[in-house]
């Protein structure tokens, strides 16, 4: 090959090259006017701009989201698991169940619950309360063995669950009493007290008798739960519960009597110029059937008033000063041989009378009876229906506390 071939050769290998790789020549921009004329397109920042977006090293270093294991790790909301699972709701069920405090009470009695309504009834009094004694009628006896208990000296006998009585006390009393007597002498009763102050009180025999009594010195004001026992198990003693501000005990009264509670009112009886029978009773009303029980049925009450009965002219023996509401209200029903009504003050030598409206609406009066100043009177064959009783004091402007008696029985005044 000559000289001329090899350099013409190495011309265009040359050539190639620099086809190939571009000269590193400047003048190529200067030869482009078109890309030189655009400054724009050729800087324009905000095509350089997104790099950054690109590259956004805070979109990068959001990391931290990323390594949220804190959220991840909420071990916490796992370790919650026992606030889940409530062990502290779980066990308040035993407070929720907690009835013993309200079945039971009585800590120390078990089984009497002053929780439970009470058998014969209640009583609001408050000091002075007036009649005094408060009296009601209670059947002794139970299956709860209250020497068992463990209450304290004298707390014996037998008696039910729930009080026989409840008294409600207020005002400044100076001494309660309070005292069962069985209406067959020689029964044995006892009797057991939740005073007030949650505290017990009993007693088996007082007075020089089988029955109990319970006195308590200025006593608080509250509630007092009141349970008749039968010393033996199995017996059930029916007599009358006293309650009263004086000095009474079971001595004063010859083998008790039955009563129903008495309304007290609110002052003592008044009245106008005629006996009304259409008002209603001060001492409230008696439903009674043939051949009730107790027997004698009676009631507390207070003779006297400003109406002049004599001047009604009503009848032989009607006679005295009584109050124009009835006293007391009988609804009699049934078929009985005979009824006899009286009344036996509570001190001996005061002079009562006694005024009968019967269910014939015929007036049946008496002054003296049985040898004694209290007034009875018998009616035979008696008609169902409303019998309105008053009781009178002979005397104007004097007012005798007593009893009213009724009976089918052959008792009278005497007997008391």
């Amino acid at each position: 090959m000559s000289s001329k071939t090899i350099v013409s050769v190495a011309a265009l290998i040359l050539a190639a090259s620099i086809l190939a790789c571009g000269p590193p020549s400047t003048s190529v921009p200067a030869t482009q006017p078109p890309a030189s004329t655009q400054p724009a397109s050729a800087t324009q920042p905000p095509a350089p701009t997104p790099f950054p977006t690109a590259t956004q090293p805070p979109a990068a270093t959001i990391a931290p989201v990323a390594t949220i294991p804190p959220a991840a790790t909420i071990p916490p909301a796992a370790t919650v698991r026992p606030v889940a699972t409530i062990p502290l709701i779980a066990t308040i069920r035993p407070i929720l169940t907690v009835q013993p405090i309200t079945t039971i009470p009585p800590v120390t009695g078990g089984g009497l619950n002053y929780g439970l309504d009470p058998n014969y009834g209640s009583a609001d009094l408050s000091a002075g309360f007036w009649p005094d004694p408060y009296t009601v009628d209670v059947v002794s006896g139970g299956t709860v063995d209250v020497s068992a208990l463990s209450l304290g000296g004298g707390c014996r006998g037998y008696a039910t669950t729930a009080p026989d009585f409840r008294l409600l006390l207020s005002g400044n009393s100076n001494r309660i009493r309070i005292f069962f007597v069985a209406d067959t002498p020689g029964s044995d009763a006892t009797l057991t007290v939740n005073d007030a102050g949650g505290g017990w009180r009993c007693n088996d025999d007082s007075a020089g008798t089988l029955n109990p009594m319970v006195e308590i010195q200025n006593p608080a004001n509250g509630q007092y739960d009141i349970w008749i026992g039968s010393y033996r198990s199995g017996e059930y003693i029916a007599g009358t519960l006293y309650i009263t501000e004086l000095t009474q005990d079971p001595s004063d009264y010859a083998g008790g009597s039955s009563t129903q509670p008495t309304i007290t009112p609110t002052q003592p009886p008044s009245g106008g110029g005629q006996l009304e029978y259409w008002l209603d009773p001060t001492f409230g009303i008696a439903s009674l059937s043939s051949g009730f029980w107790p027997d004698p049925y009676t009631a507390n009450i207070v003779s006297g008033g400003t109406v002049d009965v004599r001047a009604l002219n009503l009848g032989t023996g009607c006679t005295g000063y009584a109050a124009s509401a009835p006293d007391l209200r009988l609804q009699l029903s049934g078929n009985s041989s005979r009824i006899r009504i009286f009344f036996v003050s509570s001190t001996p030598g005061d002079d009562t009378t006694l005024i009968i409206n019967d269910a014939q609406a015929v007036w049946r009066c008496n002054d003296d009876s049985a040898g004694t100043l209290n007034p009875m009177v018998e009616i035979q064959g008696p008609s169902p229906g409303q019998y309105d009783i008053w009781i009178g004091s002979y005397r104007s402007g004097e007012y005798i506390h007593g009893t009213l008696y009724i009976t089918e029985l052959t008792l009278d005044p005497s007997d008391y």
